[in-house]
């Protein structure tokens, strides 16, 4: 007998966090996000139209895509042998423009076009000590942020924050955290309830004493990803979980 169920559920969320590899990129990294994930053995899904556990395949998309997306790099990972946490100084070559083809595949506009404008960088060689600095794209020039020192910089200067392709040397300045915004963010039409709308970084600027409309907890404003569990095909590109029995 075949099962082919198809469980959704949809939860909101603040940033995207990914998983790293050596001398990769971020749209490699995304792709592996929306990958599918079997589960089967010890982590088989409980399927409720069957009532049991069942072998299936779980993956995850962007349903409505933000007008303002972060991306968290996943470089602190925690090594049993060491018994705790280690950097990883991974090259990771982030774009300068993105899009979430592969990941928004399901979603209204899958072609939107992102363009990098923060980058918050780790600077240090373990998760115990360090130091952040930030990389702030103004008025089509980048500045360097580093405590109460504001520095111009060239836009070339990105790529030493892509970290290291040698597991045992290399700078250890290495994006940490990437800001992108829709190229469209500010033509958009307004959100309608429940739609993704701009983060408070993205929000007009505020005169003294007068309070924002927008704030990055509020549920418009954040906008959310779409998991599926199982299904033998995904029919018309929607996420889809199926189990056979």
């Amino acid at each position: 007998m075949c099962c082919e169920a198809l469980t959704t559920r949809d939860e909101r969320f603040l940033d995207l966090s990914l998983e790293i590899e050596q001398n990769s990129s971020v749209s490699a990294c995304m792709r592996n996000f929306s990958s599918s994930e079997p589960l089967r053995g010890d982590n088989k899904f409980f399927c409720d139209t069957c009532c049991s556990l069942q072998e299936a395949k779980r993956c995850m998309r962007v349903k409505r895509l933000p007008n303002v997306l972060a991306l968290h790099l996943k470089r602190f990972k925690y090594v049993e042998q060491l018994q705790r946490f280690k950097k990883l100084s991974y090259r990771i070559a982030f774009p300068l423009e993105l899009k979430l083809t592969n990941t928004a595949e399901t979603a209204a506009e899958p072609d939107r076009k992102y363009s990098l404008f923060a980058v918050v960088v780790h600077v240090g060689a373990g998760p115990s000590h360090g130091h952040y600095i930030c990389l702030v794209r103004s008025h089509k020039h980048w500045l360097l942020f580093d405590d109460d020192t504001v520095d111009l910089v060239e836009e070339g200067s990105l790529q030493s924050c892509f970290g290291s392709a040698l597991e045992s040397a290399g700078s250890t300045e290495t994006g940490y955290i990437l800001f992108y915004q829709a190229d469209d963010a500010w033509s958009a039409a307004p959100s309608e309830e429940g739609e993704a709308s701009p983060s408070a970084a993205a929000s007009p600027a505020t005169s003294p004493g007068q309070k924002s409309n927008s704030s990055p907890s509020s549920p418009s404003s954040i906008p959310r990803w779409q998991g599926a569990s199982t299904a033998a095909s995904a029919s018309r590109g929607v996420p889809s979980c199926t189990a056979k029995h």
